[in-house]
């Protein structure tokens, strides 16, 4: 999961292209093939990206967490 801010341009996913101009959050698939092309939107502010990483197992555990509870 990655989340840009104070960027433009796009992103390509897996030979699908993502148009950046606002604020947003993409889901970068496992295994996924990843290019882009990001500008800061302006030349006084830096492009944010913050990342944050999933395993497998952190999932797993997540998903049972969850059904354990209901």
């Amino acid at each position: 999961i990655v989340s840009i801010s104070f960027a433009k341009g796009d992103i390509c996913i897996n030979e699908q292209q993502i148009d950046i101009d606002n604020p947003c959050v993409v889901i970068v698939p496992k295994y996924s093939r990843v290019s882009c092309t990001l500008t800061p939107k302006s030349p006084l502010q830096s492009m944010e990206a913050h990342f944050l990483i999933f395993t497998d197992e952190m999932l797993k555990s997540a998903f049972a967490r969850l059904v354990n509870k209901h």
